[in-house]
């Protein structure tokens, strides 16, 4: 890899990681709207789904969400995916030794009747390199992959930062 790209590469995740942990801060300041849509079979209720605006040259957005069991079983979320994107994956973030990383999280679980808040400084979508630029009043698309191969998707508004 070449200085100029391995540059622009360090660069992007550093405005990730301050995408995902300042730049979002003022989450709830930000929820224009919210999507309170049920799954296809009532799995689950997605809601309070939103992606924050970033610039034109970020190839790496964040989504949250909050995502509430109504089912008696455990529901397994083992891949995430998108139309409007190249890649999707969950991440969690989490301090260690005074600094903050972010890790992959392979497999997300949502016991009977519990729920999961995917938010700024912990559980997050990472979504990678946008098929054309999202802007404010954008909807995405997200598709989520249980354990028992259903696929079930919801969309999440793209709001002001």
């Amino acid at each position: 890899m070449n200085r100029a790209v391995k540059s622009n590469y360090i660069s992007s995740l550093v405005m990730t990681f301050l995408v995902a942990f300042v730049g979002s801060l003022r989450a709830e300041d930000t929820l224009v709207e919210k999507v309170d849509s049920v799954t296809p079979g009532k799995i689950f209720h997605v809601t309070s789904a939103y992606q924050p605006q970033r610039p034109g040259f970020m190839s790496m957005h964040v989504g949250y969400l909050t995502l509430t069991s109504v089912t008696n079983e455990d529901v397994y979320i083992v891949g995430v995916s998108s139309p409007d994107y190249q890649a999707v994956s969950i991440h969690r973030s989490f301090q260690m030794d005074g600094a903050y990383q972010m890790e992959s999280v392979g497999e997300l679980k949502i016991s009977a009747g519990e729920r999961v808040s995917l938010e700024p400084g912990g559980m997050h979508l990472m979504l990678y390199e946008p098929l054309k630029q999202r802007k404010e009043g954008d909807v995405t698309t997200i598709v989520f992959t249980l354990c028992d191969g259903q696929s079930l998707s919801f969309e999440m508004p793209v709001v002001s930062a």
